[in-house]
């Protein structure tokens, strides 16, 4: 090995080496393609509109204005932001009908609004299959889940 091949091997580790280390100062090395890759998937949807899109059975369980309550039934969701369905509860055992709106972010958290004024928050699975609800009406802590039974709009 000739003087001028060790003088360029030097010179060339020595670049490497100081981009490296410029690389660390400037916050551009692994720590920045990891902050570049946390800010990506922070922004990355996982879930839309159309997660939701099929038959759900649902119960919730809790307390309205104070007194024990619960809830069953079955509820459409068309994909589109549309609710259709029908359940009874402990304060009226009949069967009844209702209908709301619904909106899901890319992050699978979402709101539930129903015609009579009721919110809930939602956080559902991204494959759509199944979400956790809870009431944020005053006076009221109602929490349940819903599960997709089909994915056919059973209740039109």
């Amino acid at each position: 090995m000739n003087s001028v091949t060790v003088y360029a091997a030097c010179t060339l580790a020595l670049f490497l080496a100081s981009g490296d280390l410029l690389a660390a100062r400037s916050g551009r090395g692994h720590d920045h393609a990891t902050a570049v890759q946390a800010q990506s998937e922070k922004t990355q949807k996982f879930c839309s509109i159309q997660t939701l899109k099929g038959t759900y059975l649902y119960s919730e369980r809790g307390y309205d204005e104070g007194n024990p309550f619960a809830e069953s039934g079955m509820e459409t969701y068309d994909g589109k932001g549309n609710i259709i369905g029908f359940g009874s509860d402990s304060s009226d055992p009949v069967n009844g009908s209702f209908v709301g709106t619904y909106r899901i972010e890319g992050d699978c958290s979402g709101t539930l609004t129903y015609d009579g004024g009721t919110v809930y928050n939602i956080y559902v699975q991204p494959d759509g299959s199944l979400f956790s609800f809870l009431d944020t009406t005053t006076g009221s802590v109602l929490s349940g889940e819903e599960k997709r039974i089909s994915k056919k709009l059973i209740l039109k």
